[in-house]
């Protein structure tokens, strides 16, 4: 069975549409005019941030967050040492 290519292409191409139009408005809100040169590469950098956006806002379990990033002993001794 050979796959659809025609609808992977039309749901690629609606997928550029909306991102174009969702990088339109987002321009437009910020009152931001991008030079017509400049304009693809712009366009490519939204749409990855986009995409990078929604693997950001997934909600994790507190597991997953790193452990001992930050201690505030690590602080407090640095600021008593300088005084």
């Amino acid at each position: 069975m050979r796959p659809n290519t025609d609808q992977d292409e039309n749901s690629e191409a609606r997928t550029t549409l909306a991102s174009e139009a969702a990088f339109e408005w987002a321009m437009r809100a910020c009152g931001v005019e991008v030079p017509e040169d400049l304009r693809g590469g712009a366009l490519s950098v939204y749409r990855e941030l986009t995409r990078m956006a929604v693997l950001l806002r997934q909600p994790r379990e507190p597991e997953s967050e790193p452990g001992f990033v930050f201690r505030i002993e690590d602080f407090v001794r640095a600021e008593r040492a300088s005084e």
